[in-house]
């Protein structure tokens, strides 16, 4: 996990300079693609909520070592979290089909 943190810092630091974002929000990023990896659905909700992130927010606007946060979940094999953001944004598409 200490890599995966340290890839996550390393691969984050280039946007966060140039996005001029605050340590805060640099953190929060870190928690969200490590909640993401974790493969634990509670903790990647708790998270996010910690953040005040919707599950929308998360999935189009995070990036996690250049991929989306699904996309980074995918690649480290976090399948548990790939089925609860993809079955979310299912659900939301189906709504604003209806």
């Amino acid at each position: 996990m200490k890599n995966l943190k340290l890839a996550l810092v390393l691969s984050l630091a280039t946007p966060i300079a140039q996005a001029n974002i605050t340590l805060n929000q640099e953190v929060a990023l870190i928690d969200v693609c490590s909640a993401a990896a974790s493969n634990s659905r509670v903790k990647l909700i708790k998270t996010l909520e910690q953040n005040n992130l919707s599950v929308n927010a998360a999935t189009s606007k995070i990036k996690c070592n250049n991929l989306s946060l699904i996309q980074f979940a995918k690649s480290v094999g976090a399948d548990n979290s790939v089925k609860y953001l993809n079955k979310y944004k299912d659900s939301l598409r189906r709504n604003i089909a209806s």
